[in-house]
C-alpha cells in the first residue's frame, strides 16, 4: 500500500481471551483473581501470560506483567492485591496474597467406578460382576465412595500427580455373598497405599510409591434409563412449614439409583442405603439404612438430614426434565428437587449396594 502502513486500530486475541489491560494512572493497589493456568503470549517476557480478572466471574484477560513477590504455581486459583508501577518502582508488586485454593481438575470431574485392581504380585483382578465400587472427590478435600457393600467417607490431598487418601468412616454392613468382603478389604488397602495418580482418556489409575498400579477406574458415562446411574445432587426441598428451601451452605446431599432396585447416597452427614420400586413414573423408596454419625456443623444439618429421609420415604412418583429430578408425593406435590451432576455408566447386571444383612450396624 502506498504511503506506508495504515494505523493499527484493533488487536484480535487468540481464542476468546481479550488483551485489555492498561496500567492504571494511580499507584493505588488493585485486586486480581488469577486463573489456574498460563497461556502462550508474545507480550510477556517469558512468553507466557497469566489469566486474570478484576471482577469475579467475569471473563479472563491476558496479563503479561511480572508481579514482584508472587510465586505462581499452576493448578491453583489466587486472589491477590497488587500495586502498579510508580515513581519508586518499575514493576508490579504483590501487596497481599488474599487467597490460594486448589482448582478442580480431572480427578474432581467425574464419579469413578472401579474396573480392576492388582494383587501384591501384580496380578490383575476384575471387580465382581454383581458389585459396584466407586470413588468421588470434591474440593477442598472431601472423598466418598462405595466398596460394593459399604459406603465410605474420608479426605484427600493432591499436589501435582501426588495423591494421599484417608478413609475416616464407613458403614458396617456385612455382605454374605462370596468374595464381597475380601474384595472390600483389598479395595480399602489399596486406597491407603496410594501415593500417585494419573488420568488419561477418562481412566483413573491409582499408583503406589514406586508407581505400580493399584486400582483402575473408569469415568461414568450416561446411558439407559433416565433415573438410574446418574448422580443427583439436592437443590431444594420443602420444610415442615411448607416452604421451599435450598440445602444448607457447606452441605451436600446426593442420591444414586441403580437398575436393580438399589439406591445409595449421602444425606448431608451420613451415607445411606435403600431399596426402591419403580413402575413408569411411580417410585417408592423403602427402608433407608443410615449411618449413626452426628454432625454439629453446619448448624441445622441433622434436621435437614431427617427431613430429607422423611421425604424419601413418602415419595410416590418422580419426574425427570433434562438434568433435573423432582420427587413427588402421592398427591403430586413436589417435595425435593435434584440436579444431575455427573453422568454414570449403566451396568446391566450391577447394583450399587449389594445384599445387606438384616442385622447390619451403623457407623
Amino acid at each position: 500500500m502506498a504511503g506506508g502502513w495504515p494505523p493499527l486500530l484493533t488487536m484480535t486475541a487468540c481464542s476468546t481471551i481479550a488483551m485489555a489491560w492498561a496500567q492504571p494512572t494511580m499507584a493505588s493497589p488493585i485486586n486480581l483473581w488469577v486463573g489456574p493456568e498460563q497461556v502462550p503470549c508474545f507480550q510477556a517476557a517469558d512468553g507466557n501470560c497469566l489469566l486474570v480478572r478484576q471482577v469475579p466471574q467475569s471473563h479472563y484477560s491476558l496479563w503479561p506483567h511480572a508481579i514482584a513477590g508472587f510465586t505462581y504455581a499452576a493448578g491453583y486459583h489466587y486472589q491477590l492485591q497488587v500495586r502498579p508501577p510508580d515513581a519508586e518502582t518499575t514493576a508490579w508488586t504483590l501487596v497481599e496474597l488474599i487467597e490460594q485454593s486448589l482448582a478442580p481438575g480431572p480427578l474432581e470431574a467425574y464419579l469413578w467406578q472401579l474396573h480392576r485392581y492388582y494383587t501384591s504380585a501384580g496380578e490383575v483382578v476384575k471387580v465382581l460382576p454383581s458389585t459396584t465400587l466407586t470413588l468421588e472427590f470434591a474440593l477442598p478435600n472431601q472423598m466418598r465412595g462405595t466398596t460394593g457393600c459399604n459406603d465410605i467417607q474420608g479426605n484427600y490431598q493432591r499436589q501435582s500427580q501426588r495423591l494421599t487418601l484417608t478413609v475416616d468412616s464407613s458403614t458396617l454392613f456385612y455382605c454374605p455373598e462370596p468374595g464381597y468382603m475380601a474384595q472390600e478389604v483389598a479395595y480399602l488397602n489399596a486406597l491407603t497405599r496410594t501415593v500417585h495418580f494419573q488420568v488419561e482418556n477418562r481412566e483413573l489409575q491409582l499408583l503406589d510409591a514406586s508407581h505400580t498400579p493399584l486400582l483402575t477406574f473408569h469415568a461414568q458415562v450416561a446411558s439407559g434409563p433416565a433415573l438410574a446411574y446418574r448422580l443427583w445432587e439436592l437443590r431444594g426441598l420443602v420444610d415442615h412449614q411448607g416452604n421451599w428451601v435450598p440445602p444448607l451452605r457447606q452441605s451436600r446431599v446426593t442420591l444414586i439409583f441403580d437398575n436393580q432396585g438399589g439406591a445409595i447416597g449421602f444425606a448431608g452427614c451420613n451415607p445411606f442405603m435403600a431399596t426402591y420400586e419403580r413402575q413408569a413414573s411411580q417410585l417408592h423408596i423403602q427402608s433407608p439404612m443410615l449411618g449413626r454419625r452426628y454432625c454439629p456443623q453446619p448448624e441445622g444439618i441433622m434436621t435437614q438430614e431427617t427431613l430429607f429421609l422423611e421425604w424419601l420415604e413418602v415419595t410416590a412418583s418422580f419426574e425427570v426434565r433434562g438434568n433435573q429430578l423432582d420427587l413427588k408425593t402421592d398427591q403430586g406435590k413436589r417435595v425435593a428437587s435434584f440436579r444431575q451432576i455427573v453422568p454414570m455408566e449403566e451396568e446391566t447386571t450391577g447394583n450399587l449396594s449389594g445384599s445387606v444383612a438384616e442385622n447390619s450396624n451403623g457407623l
